[in-house]
């Protein structure tokens, strides 16, 4: 996903080494080779062909009508079909390099999911694990032993493995896969065109992408809470909500209540006051054609002004930049934006009601600051990706079967592959409970797959009730969303700075929140943002812009 993080606010680094995005046949447009890999082709290629995976055995309750919104499933399939026949392997073994959240696993030997899974692939999957916080420094080691995994899971945010795509340690796929050609992998063949361009490097395929949702971040009121303090549940502008938000917390300094107003300064929030304010994409292209960042613009001061203002009138949780969720049903916050995933994806929404007596949640359909619209910011249309050692590429054989791995483990939602890879042997590590499949063991899986077809919401059954007014909301900021203006183009700046560039705008942003800070002292922190890399950043954009025409 997307599956955002406060990274976001760079407009991807994932983008640092993104070719352009041309029409028809593509040609090389960077080199390649260095560092001792493989040479990299200048031959032209087409983007892969799409073809849609088989439907899954379940009517969506929502078909979208917007490209940028998905269709709404309630529930689990009634039965999973098969993508893949036969085995990808024919005995041996194949490497993969994938990073974890949290610790390893040191045994996978005895493990019975990886057991099943050498069993369905045909041979034995040989695995290094890497905690995230180690993946940089421990992908450079590999990549300096000469010895890089078969596969290897790419982190488009990080400039090691940035930097390895452009000197040549993986494999260019952009003649395997070109055209029609990516048929002979059919779940590889289950990604729209958008998804392959906006994974391009240097115009090549050099890792395949999966789908992701463009849209994947959604505010939830307190409704109960909201007609208590006798508050607008439904606020028509940027005053009423900081009305509700205010007057939340004054009944919580009158009366004790639990409650807050915000309970997190957190990504999610600042996307969703983003949108509020029309701030849009974080490199975004002025009216002269030409490249400014969000932190340049008007917009994006009054959207920190108004966090500032509510911070000042005790409307956030005092732990707000703790990063630590209070508890309580929806943080018991008046107002939070949070993933679909974890509201009607899991059921919390009806757990959060469920559980204590009197919450009532709903979706906001969120107003601009005026009363006008919002400006939601896509995704990018790809997420995590996956690349192949540039040792295979040389034999065709070899290539084929390391493709046809990822293959199986890039099975669409809604197939018995994509259920057993994400989740594991049922009665093992998972069970169906209440129309859901619900982990009871989970496997150490972490990043073993990519995901292919177009990406769906799919909410939890006991979730239906808000169905409805999660499609309402959702097509809404869907049709009010704008896409990255930086897709398809390339800034080596942003993969070598981009993670200080980050922070420092992090910790201005959060002084400024917070009233450590001024807004009226922001220009000289832009400035210096500017020329510590910003400045080069946008040069590269306006460059990469008008090679492309």
């Amino acid at each position: 996903m997307t599956q955002l993080s406060r990274r976001r606010f760079l407009g991807g680094v994932g983008m640092a080494l993104g070719g352009v995005a041309l029409a028809g046949p593509l040609s090389a447009c960077g080199g390649g080779g260095g560092g001792g890999g493989a040479a990299r082709s200048d031959a032209p290629f087409d983007i892969p062909t799409f073809r849609a995976p088989p439907a899954p055995a379940l009517d969506p309750a929502f078909v979208a009508e917007h490209e940028a919104m998905c269709d709404v499933y309630v529930g689990q399939p009634a039965e999973y079909h098969a993508t893949y026949q036969g085995k990808p392997l024919s005995g041996g073994q194949i490497t993969t390099f994938q990073f974890t959240w949290g610790n390893p696993p040191t045994d996978v030997s005895n493990d019975p999911y990886w057991q099943e899974l050498n069993s369905r692939l045909g041979g034995e999957i040989k695995t290094t694990f890497v905690p995230a916080a180690q993946y940089g420094d421990k992908l450079a080691t590999t990549l300096a032993s000469g010895n890089v995994p078969d596969l290897v899971f790419v982190d488009d945010n990080n400039p090691v493995a940035l930097q390895a795509i452009r000197d040549g340690a993986f494999a260019d796929l952009s003649e395997t896969l070109s055209g029609d050609n990516v048929l002979q992998w059919p779940n590889l063949a289950a990604r729209r065109e958008a998804a392959w361009r906006s994974s391009l490097r240097d115009g090549r395929i050099m890792t395949v992408p999966s789908p992701v949702h463009p849209l994947s971040i959604f505010p939830l009121i307190r409704l109960d809470i909201a007609e208590r303090i006798g508050a607008n549940p439904a606020p028509a502008d940027a005053d009423e909500l900081f009305a509700l938000l205010a007057e939340a917390a004054t009944v919580r300094q009158a009366h004790g209540l639990p409650v807050h107003g915000i309970a997190l300064y957190d990504d999610a929030l600042q996307t969703t006051i983003e949108a509020m304010y029309r701030v849009g994409c974080d490199w975004q292209l002025d009216d002269g054609g030409g490249f400014v960042h969000k932190i340049e613009t008007d917009a994006y001061r009054e959207s920190l002004a108004f966090l500032a203002r509510c911070w000042e009138a005790g409307a956030f949780n005092p732990d707000a930049l703790s990063g630590t969720k209070p508890e309580g049903p929806a943080a018991n916050a008046v107002f939070h934006p949070t993933a679909w995933s974890d509201s009607v994806g899991g059921g919390n929404l009806d757990t959060w009601q469920s559980d204590t007596e009197g919450v009532r949640l709903d979706f906001l359909d969120l107003k601009g600051f005026d009363g006008g619209d919002c400006r939601w910011e896509r995704n990018l249309p790809h997420g995590r990706s996956i690349a192949v050692s540039s040792r295979v590429a040389g034999d065709a054989d070899r290539l084929a079967e390391i493709l046809d791995v990822l293959d199986y483990l890039s099975a669409p939602w809604g197939s018995e592959e994509r259920l057993f890879v994400d989740s594991g042997i049922e009665g093992v590590h998972w069970e169906m409970r209440d129309g859901l499949v619900t982990p009871t063991d989970p496997p150490s899986t972490q990043y073993t797959s990519v995901s292919a077809g177009d990406p769906v919401y799919t909410l939890a059954p006991r979730s239906e009730p808000w169905a409805e007014s999660f499609f309402r909301v959702a097509s809404r900021a869907a049709e009010q969303s704008v896409p990255k203006d930086i897709a398809g183009l390339a800034s080596s700046t942003l993969a070598t700075k981009g993670t200080q560039l980050n922070s420092a705008l992090l910790d201005q942003q959060n002084a400024v929140v917070s009233g450590r800070s001024s807004l009226a002292d922001f220009d000289d922190f832009v400035s210096s943002w500017l020329n510590q890399g910003g400045e080069q950043i946008r040069r590269e954009y306006d460059e990469a812009l008008q090679a492309r025409g």
